[in-house]
């Protein structure tokens, strides 16, 4: 018997599509990210399954799913094979989805699991509780599919507060686009800066402000109170950031062009003196920023603030010996709301990490200290938005949790990557014009 039955949480809003005849034929597409029960040491704590769903169950699942969404599904497996662009064979297995429906709720979860080894009948009449529990969130879903498909209202959407906003993937590749546009401007207009790690966590860092941190731009306070949080560690990488949180409405975009100018906000490294909203401590002295954020989430605990704290490292950076004390204390305090990043793009200014000081297995040693660990591709939209909803949906479990995200120093730009050579080199104008060509403008340039 081809049987599923599964339950887990969606990690992108359901892409639909019509076909058929007459283009009548609705046909949609999510992923589930399913917790495993037993799995081994060192194993991922998720799957990911990719789910297909034909006609009206499409419909209802572009009208009333959303990411982040515990969902029950029944279907049967499907596996398939295409040729690549290098006609090569490429195997997929996907879940075609017979019967879909909420689970978020305590009843909700008592239910799916009981649904377990029972046939689909017993599972429509879950489905139709579900229905009737979650009827009166019908107008807020819609209300955000609206703006979310209304692409015009980017501009608008971006302001958004105290909440994620659930971009598509090709909305965020366009918004990282712009960032690395503005850091090739940034760099260039003042002839100082640090280019090549900028670009290179530019995907990561896009990902958390426009897609999974709830924060409040508008309403920024330095404690964080009721929002997640942000520590940027490796703070000569500020070009990024300060980007990013232009876009997001932090401060006028236009400031951007002050960059590393006396007297203004925006210094080559981060700094809390001019009050600059969304910068919370000073940073660029490599090796302290694990450590305040570990403060951060701990206080979040102590306080009952069910949100996160998110810091970004460098790999070189961990050579600093102030990591790994906050890395043994996060993990002996249990302070699991707390999910570091570290941008592994294996170059530092004077070399690879090999050469200057081999890392060795970044991922068992953050284990051996007691932390979950996740591996990606950091220059992977896709894949970064997925870790860091798996990341979010095992928080609380007891343990701090980590992603070495594999970047590419000088990413989007063909002459920056490969070499450690652009970590703090500006580019002259030929090359800020080849640069700016590779890079298209998507929001404007300030």
């Amino acid at each position: 018997m081809n049987r599923v039955i599964l339950m887990g949480r969606l990690t992108r809003n359901p892409e639909i599509k019509y076909g058929g005849k007459d283009n009548d034929m609705a046909v949609a597409r999510y992923t589930l990210a399913v917790n495993r029960r037993y799995k081994k040491d060192g194993e991922q704590e998720a799957d990911f399954i990719s789910c297909v769903v034909f006609g009206k169950g499409a419909e209802f699942a572009q009208k009333y799913l959303r990411k982040g969404m515990k969902v029950a599904v029944l279907g049967r497996i499907s596996t398939g094979s295409y040729k690549d662009k290098d006609g090569k064979t490429v195997y997929t297995t996907d879940v075609i989805v017979e019967e879909h429906e909420f689970a978020d709720s305590p009843k909700a979860k008592n239910e799916a699991e009981e649904t377990a080894g029972l046939c689909k009948e017993n599972l429509m009449k879950f489905q139709l509780e579900m229905q009737r529990m979650n009827k009166d969130s019908d107008d807020k879903i819609t209300s955000l599919q609206e703006k979310l498909q209304d692409k015009d209202k980017m501009n608008n959407i971006l302001q958004a507060s105290c909440e994620s906003l659930t971009l598509e993937i090709n909305e965020l590749k366009d918004i990282a686009s712009q960032v690395r546009r503005d850091i090739i401007r940034m760099v260039h207009a003042c002839q100082s800066g640090h280019p090549g790690g900028s670009l290179g966590a530019t995907d990561i860092v896009t990902a958390l402000y426009f897609d999974q941190m709830r924060i409040n731009p508008q309403g920024f306070s330095m404690d964080g109170a009721g929002e997640d949080m942000f520590f940027l560690s490796n703070g000569h990488i500020s070009p990024m950031l300060y980007s990013i949180l232009a876009h997001r409405g932090y401060f006028p975009v236009a400031e951007l062009a002050t960059f590393r100018r006396l007297g203004t906000r925006l210094q080559g490294h981060p700094t809390t003196a001019e009050g600059l909203p969304g910068i919370r401590v000073a940073s660029g002295s490599l090796g302290q920023g694990l450590s305040v954020a570990a403060g951060a989430a701990q206080a979040k605990r102590l306080s009952g603030d069910k949100n996160l704290v998110f810091c970004l490292m460098g790999d070189g950076e961990q050579e600093e010996g102030q990591i790994w004390e906050a890395a043994m204390y996060a993990a002996a305090k249990q302070i699991d709301n707390l999910v570091a990043i570290i941008d592994y793009n294996k170059k530092q200014i004077d070399g690879s990490t090999d050469d200057v000081c081999s890392l060795g297995d970044l991922k068992a040693k953050y284990e051996s200290f007691g932390w979950t660990v996740y591996e990606l591709d950091g220059n992977d939209m896709q894949q970064v938005v997925d870790t860091l909803n798996v990341a979010r949906e095992n928080a609380f479990n007891g343990k701090p949790q980590i992603l070495l995200a594999h970047t590419e120093m000088g990413m989007g730009v063909d002459f920056m990557m490969g070499t450690h050579k652009w970590h703090g080199t500006p580019p002259n104008d030929e090359q800020t014009a080849n640069a700016l060509s590779q890079l298209k403008e998507t929001l404007g340039d300030y």
